[in-house]
This record gives C-alpha cells, sequence and structure tokens, in this order.
C-alpha cells in the first residue's frame, strides 16, 4: 500500500466513524428535545462543520456534551432507557464514585462514547 493510498484509506475510516458519531447524536438531540432537556454541545462535536470543513479534519474518541447538574439524573436515565450503559474505559472510577466527585460521567452504546457533562471542568471538586 502507497502513502497515499493508506492516508486516504484512514481519511475515509475516520469519514465513517465521523458518520456514526453524528447519527448518534442527532438520536441524542431528538431524544432531549422530546423531553425538554437542554444541552451543549461541546469540544470536538462542536468544532466539525464549523472550524473544520472535512469530518476527517477532526476525530473525535467521543462525544461531550452539557447538561445542568439539576438535570443530570435525568439525562443518565434517558440514556440508560435507551440502550446507553456507563462506560469507564477512560477512567478508574465507578459510576457513583463519578456521579457524587467528576464533573461528567462516561456512557456508550454501539462503540460510541458520550461524556455527559455537569460541570465543564472535570475533577469539579478540586
Amino acid at each position: 500500500m502507497t502513502e497515499s493510498s493508506a492516508k486516504t484509506a484512514a481519511a475515509y475510516t475516520q469519514i465513517a466513524k465521523t458518520t456514526l458519531q453524528l447519527a448518534h447524536v442527532s438520536e441524542l438531540l431528538w431524544l432531549f428535545h422530546q423531553v425538554n432537556l437542554p444541552l451543549i454541545l461541546l469540544k470536538g462535536i462542536a468544532l466539525v462543520g464549523r472550524v473544520y470543513p472535512a469530518v476527517e479534519q477532526r476525530p473525535m474518541q467521543d462525544i461531550d456534551v452539557l447538561v445542568r447538574r439539576a438535570d443530570f439524573e435525568r439525562a443518565a436515565a434517558l440514556l440508560q432507557t435507551h440502550g446507553y450503559q456507563f462506560s469507564n474505559k477512560a477512567s478508574l472510577w465507578n459510576e457513583a464514585f463519578a456521579r457524587e466527585f467528576m464533573g461528567n460521567v462516561a456512557y456508550s452504546k454501539a462503540g460510541v462514547a458520550f461524556d455527559v457533562h455537569w460541570h465543564p471542568v472535570t475533577m469539579s471538586w478540586f
């Protein structure tokens, strides 16, 4: 495989991954809208299409969203009802600890990871 074809293959792989992530974001936005639960898209997902004209230019490991702390339990329940599960792949914390002390909790479904933040900075207890 030439260097050019390897770069092309990597770009197509990234496009496929981002397309899957965007489909999950669409689902998430619709679910939250249906129950009148506001959220803000953060980091990479908020930049795709605005700062980066091509999706393969902004790879993302996960999708970050921000909800109000008062809405976190509703958001977590909504995600779990629709097949998202707590994911500790990026952290050594269990869900109870993350809910109590961290600024976010990770969930995943079908290989797409979401970090649901209620504080803009991780480790909000600092």
